[in-house]
C-alpha cells in the first residue's frame, strides 16, 4: 500500500513570557534536533504486510480510544481501514511506539502525509466516523506524532472536528445501526470532547465544548456497555470541565473551585477504588496544581508559603504516582499524561528557583531534587527514543540546566543524566533564574494557532 505525501513545511514562532504550559514544553524541546522530522521524498511502506502489522499494533494498544475492540472477530487491516487519514494516523502512532531500537524509517514521512491529509480534510464537510477517529488519534498523540510538543495543534483540530460533528450523519442516530455502532460513535465524540478540553486547559484557550456535551457524555454510562475505561473517560471529562469552568472561562475563585473538585471526587469515589484509577488521581492533582499556580501571585506572604508547600507536595505526588504505578500499559498512555508529569517537574524546578527564600531549605527540597532526577531516568526508560517520555525528559533536563543551582547544596550532586550540553536544549526566558518578577496569572498567550496547519486562521464559522 502506497504512502503518499506532498511537500509541507511549518514555521515555528517562539513564545513570549506569557506562555501556557504546553507552549512552554514545546519551546523547551524545540532547539533540540534529536527528534526533528525532515522533509523527505515520497516513499511507500515496505509492503501491505507491514501495513497490516502496524494496524494490528495500533488496534491492540490504542483501539479502544476510537471505538475498536482490542481483540475479537472484527477485521482491522488494509482492506477495512480505507480512509486515508485514519490509515496514516494509525500507522504513524504504531511506528512511533515500535519496539525496535531504531526509529521506523517511514515515521517522519507518515507524519508529513498526515499533516497534508489533515489540512485538506478539515475543510471538507459531511465527514464519516473514520475522519473523527483520525483526528482523535492525532490530537491524543500530537507530541508523539511530530516529536515536539504542539507539533500538531490539538486544540485547533479537535475544535474543527467537533464543529464538523454537528452536521455529521454518524452522530445523528439512525435506526439501521446496531447498538454497538451507536455506542462506538458516541464514545469517539466523547473522547474528542475530552481531548479538546485537555488542550484548552494546557494552552489556556476557549473551548467549543459546552456543559450539554458533558451531560451527553454521562449518558454513555446508561447504555449498559460502558467498561471501566469508558467510565473513567466520562469521569475525566467531568473533571476537566470543572478545571475549564473555574480556571479558564472565568475568574478563578479558589475556595469555590476547590469545593467543585472535592464534589467531583466524592461523586466518583467508587471509581477511585478500581483499576487504572491512578490516572484520574494524577489529573485531579494536576488540576489542583494549576489552580494554586494561578492563585500564587495574588496571595499574602504567609498564604503564599502555604501554597508553595502544597504545590511541591502535589508535584511530588504526581511524579511518585507515575513511577509507582508503571505497568505494561504505561508505554501506551496518551501524550497528555506525559505532559502532566513533565509540567509538574518543571513547575517544581521553577518554584525552587523563584521562591527559594520562601521554602525551607533542607530535607524536603533535597527530596524533590532527587525525585526529579528519578523521574528523568524513568521517562528515559520508557519505550523507544521516539516515545514522548524521552521528549519530556529532554524538556525537564533543559529546564534544570537553564535554571542552574538551587537553594540546596545537594543540587551539586545531581545525577549525570541531567548534565547535558546547554547548546542542545533551551527553555523560554520565563524559566530563567534571573527572570524579572513573573506574573503567574498572566499566562494567556497570543497563540500562534496555525504554526502546524495550513488552514484559515480565523474562520468565522469556527467559534
Amino acid at each position: 500500500m502506497k504512502v503518499r505525501h506532498g511537500a509541507w513545511r511549518g514555521a515555528w514562532r517562539a513564545s513570549g513570557t506569557d506562555a501556557a504550559p504546553l507552549e512552554v514544553l514545546r519551546d523547551a524541546a524545540f532547539e533540540s534536533d534529536d527528534h526533528a522530522p525532515q522533509d523527505s521524498p515520497p516513499q511507500a511502506l515496505a509492503n501491505e504486510r507491514e501495513a497490516n502489522v502496524l494496524l494490528s499494533i495500533f488496534r491492540t494498544h490504542y483501539g479502544r480510544w476510537i471505538g475498536i475492540k482490542e481483540s475479537g472477530e472484527e477485521i482491522w487491516d488494509t482492506n477495512t481501514v480505507r480512509h486515508p487519514l485514519l490509515f496514516t494516523s494509525c500507522c504513524l502512532i504504531a511506528t512511533r511506539h515500535s519496539s525496535e531500537p531504531r526509529p521506523h524509517p517511514e515515521a517522519n514521512r507518515l507524519f508529513l502525509q498526515a499533516k497534508e491529509q489533515l489540512s485538506v480534510s478539515l475543510l471538507q464537510i459531511r465527514q464519516p466516523l473514520a475522519f473523527f477517529q483520525a483526528v482523535l488519534i492525532l490530537s491524543l498523540w500530537s507530541t508523539t506524532a511530530g516529536q515536539k510538543p504542539l507539533s500538531l495543534d490539538s486544540w485547533l483540530i479537535t475544535g474543527y472536528a467537533l464543529q464538523h460533528s454537528l452536521v455529521a450523519a454518524v452522530f445523528q442516530g439512525h435506526d439501521d445501526r446496531t447498538a454497538s455502532e451507536e455506542f462506538a460513535a458516541s464514545s469517539v465524540r466523547n473522547h474528542l470532547c475530552l481531548s479538546h478540553l485537555h488542550a484548552c486547559i494546557s494552552t489556556r484557550r476557549t473551548a467549543v465544548v459546552t456543559s450539554s456535551d458533558v451531560e451527553k457524555g454521562r449518558q454513555l454510562l446508561n447504555s449498559g456497555g460502558s467498561s471501566n475505561f469508558e467510565t473513567r473517560m466520562v469521569a475525566e471529562f467531568a473533571l476537566y470541565w470543572i478545571l475549564y469552568e473555574h480556571g479558564i472561562s472565568g475568574t478563578l475563585y479558589l475556595p469555590r473551585a476547590q469545593a467543585a473538585l472535592h464534589e467531583w471526587k466524592r461523586e466518583w469515589a467508587g471509581l477511585l477504588d478500581q483499576p487504572r484509577h491512578q490516572l484520574l488521581l494524577m489529573s485531579y492533582s494536576f488540576g489542583q496544581l494549576l489552580m494554586y499556580e494561578q492563585s500564587l501571585s495574588s496571595k499574602s506572604a504567609a498564604v503564599r508559603e502555604s501554597l508553595l508547600s502544597e504545590m511541591l507536595r502535589l508535584s511530588s505526588g504526581i511524579m511518585q504516582l507515575a513511577i509507582d504505578t508503571a505497568d505494561a500499559r504505561t508505554k501506551h498512555l496518551t501524550d497528555h499524561v506525559y505532559h502532566m508529569i513533565a509540567f509538574t517537574a518543571v513547575t517544581a524546578l521553577r518554584l525552587m528557583s523563584k521562591y527559594g527564600e520562601n521554602l525551607q531549605v533542607g530535607r524536603d527540597v533535597r527530596q524533590m531534587e532527587t525525585l526529579i532526577c528519578k523521574i528523568v531516568e524513568w521517562l528515559d526508560g520508557i519505550g523507544p527514543d521516539s516515545h514522548t517520555g524521552h521528549i519530556m525528559s529532554d524538556v525537564i533536563k533543559a529546564t534544570q540546566r537553564k535554571l542552574g543551582p538551587r537553594t540546596s547544596s545537594s543540587t551539586q550532586e545531581l545525577s549525570p543524566v541531567l548534565q547535558i550540553e546547554a547548546a542542545n536544549l533551551a527553555v523560554p526566558d520565563l524559566f530563567a533564574a534571573n527572570t524579572a518578577v513573573f506574573d503567574w496569572d498572566a499566562i494567556i498567550p497570543d497563540w500562534p494557532s496555525l504554526d502546524s496547519l495550513d488552514v484559515p486562521a480565523h474562520d468565522g464559522n469556527f467559534m
